[in-house]
Order: structure tokens, then C-alpha cells, then sequence
């Protein structure tokens, strides 16, 4: 099953660093989406096409040796021998597969999990983060994941200055970008085969109205 955390708040940092504000709110209901690199693991589909060209070849491959060992010995009890031989070889092949692949369909992460776990508890240093919530991933295959988050930006203090010249203005937020890229290259370092990911970027300004 996916794993879902609780939400969590980081403490708010009064000397959070505003040299590179942008100026202007960003969209924070957009979608960042991130992708990886290209995957270098095997893909279940393509390992279903080689077991089925696998069977065919193997029994065509089997009909013919078990028709030349008939014909030069006679013993009929070749045939089903060749067909029972290659029946134990295609099981033994689909077996892993069928297991993989009802692992994807379950949504089942394994022992990934305690990595995602301890990923998620390591984003709370990442200067400009406020909280994180809603972490979701899941298979795509046996060996990579997808994964999607929503993460809550640190308004400049500027915007949460009751006496500041900016105090009734739409807060401002700074290195928005920068954010996103430390918590994507972050999560990737940390959780192994994590070949998709997309950072939503929400507005955190509520969390310090008080």
C-alpha cells in the first residue's frame, strides 16, 4: 500500500535568507513535474513479450527434436517428454513475472518504505520549506516508482510584517525554484528507483496569520 504520512508543520525560521526574492507571488497551485532519468530496469510488458516469442520458439524447437529422436529410435515417448520439459521451463520463467506484477497491481512498495519514510523526515533542513503533505508512491514497475507531494513555501518575512510596507500586500516568496529542485533531488537520492515525482507548490502564508 502507499504510504500516507501525517501532514507535517516545520518551525518557522525568522532569519530565512531573502537576497533572492522574487518580487511577486509565484502561481503556487501549479504542478511541478520532475522526471527522471531514463530507467534502466526491465519493463514487466517486455519481459511478458519475451516469454511469450520464448514459447513459441521452444515449441517449435521441441517439435522438431522430439520428431527426429522418433524417427531414428522409434519411441513415441519422446514428444511428450520435449513438451513436458518445456512446460517446466516456462513456468519457471513466468513465475517471477506473475509475482512482480501482482506486487504493481497491490500497490505493494516493500521494504521501500522505511526509505520514504526516512526521506520525508530528512526535507525538514531545506531553508525556504515550511511543511509537506499528502506524500503518495507507488510501483510503476518491479524496479522503479512514481511518486507525488505537496510542499508549503516559507513566505519572506517581508510579508509577515505587520508594520512592513508590505504587510496588506500578497505575500511574497522567495527561491521558490530552489525549493522545489532540494526537495526533488532530496527524495531521489533517498528512495531507490524513484523515476517520477511531482512537487506541488501551495501557499504556507495561512500557517503564520497568528
Amino acid at each position: 500500500m502507499s504510504p500516507i504520512t501525517p501532514n507535517y508543520k516545520f518551525g518557522h525560521d525568522d532569519h530565512y535568507d531573502t537576497h533572492h526574492s522574487t518580487g511577486h507571488a509565484p502561481n503556487l497551485h501549479d504542478h511541478s513535474h520532475v522526471h527522471g532519468h531514463a530507467h534502466e530496469g526491465h519493463s514487466d510488458n517486455m519481459r511478458g513479450v519475451f516469454l511469450h516469442v520464448m514459447a513459441d520458439t521452444l515449441g517449435s524447437v521441441g517439435v522438431i527434436v522430439s520428431t527426429l529422436l522418433i524417427q531414428f529410435y522409434g519411441w513415441t515417448g519422446f514428444d511428450p517428454i520435449a513438451s513436458l520439459f518445456i512446460a517446466i521451463l516456462i513456468a519457471a520463467s513466468v513465475i517471477p513475472l506473475v509475482i512482480d506484477t501482482g506486487k504493481v497491481l497491490a500497490l505493494d512498495i516493500g521494504t521501500k518504505e522505511n526509505s520514504i519514510r526516512d526521506a520525508l523526515a530528512e526535507l525538514a533542513p531545506i531553508e525556504g520549506l515550511a511543511s509537506y503533505s499528502v506524500p503518495r508512491f507507488w510501483p510503476k514497475d518491479s524496479a522503479s516508482m512514481i511518486g507525488t507531494i505537496h510542499i508549503q513555501i516559507t513566505p519572506s518575512p517581508s510579508s509577515l510584517d505587520p508594520g512592513g510596507p508590505h504587510s496588506n500586500a500578497r505575500p511574497t516568496f522567495a527561491r521558490v525554484d530552489r525549493v522545489i529542485e532540494r526537495v526533488d533531488k532530496l527524495l531521489r537520492s533517498r528512495i531507490s528507483g524513484l523515476e517520477e515525482l511531482t512537487i506541488q507548490v501551495e501557499d504556507s502564508s495561512s500557517y503564520y496569520a497568528d
